[in-house]
């Protein structure tokens, strides 16, 4: 391919929504370059770290600020290496996916957009608002009913919601091979109103 997009596990990587001057983004990066350390919990030297400015006026601006330990970067270029596949972009799973969701979508075409992905008792959720990318969050799910888990932070997700004239609008998507995705399916088709579906 001429193109490959590596999307990293949510759960190594440290996402932030930080508010910054609305400067150009070489003087953000510098602003970055020195206050990293206050936003990753590790230090700095050990971080490979981005961000990317998700909405801006006059004044401010709004980046989201990915950060991951170099270790486990390498450990996944490693391998791609070892394939012969040389990486054109590493994000986030979830990101990635949420992007995929949106691709060629005018942003106030579905006011919500939710992603969530079970796999081997875990679980990565993501929201985008108005086609903008807005919440990310990974959960360990353990032995329980992923229902269980998620429903806490479900509930957090649909905070964030918007209605339209009063009627809620938007779409949820899960995806991924874990076990309980219909009861999951089934429950928040029931709680949210919203259309839900399964994401091959």
């Amino acid at each position: 391919p001429v193109f490959v997009a590596v999307g990293l596990p949510r759960r190594l990587v440290t996402m932030r929504l930080i508010s910054m001057p609305a400067v150009d983004e070489e003087e953000m990066k510098g602003i970055l370059d020195y206050e990293v350390e206050r936003h990753v919990p590790f230090p700095p030297e050990e971080a490979q770290y981005d961000f990317q400015v998700l909405e801006r006026d006059a004044e401010k601006a709004t980046v989201l600020l990915a950060a991951a330990r170099k270790e486990e970067v390498g450990r996944y270029l490693t391998l791609l290496q070892e394939a012969g596949i040389t990486p054109t972009a590493v994000g986030v799973s979830t990101v990635a996916s949420l992007n995929a969701l949106l691709y060629n979508q005018d942003r106030g075409a579905e006011p919500l957009r939710a992603l969530i992905d079970l796999r081997n008792g875990e679980a990565e959720l993501g929201l985008a608002k108005q086609g903008i990318f807005r919440y990310s969050r990974y959960l360990t799910l353990g032995q329980a009913a992923p229902i269980d888990v998620l429903a806490p932070e479900i509930s957090t997700l649909f905070a964030h919601r918007e209605a339209d004239g009063g009627r809620q609008a938007g779409r949820i998507s899960i995806a991924g091979t874990g076990m309980g995705r219909g009861d999951l399916l089934r429950h928040l088709a029931e709680r949210t109103g919203l259309e839900v579906e399964f994401l091959q």
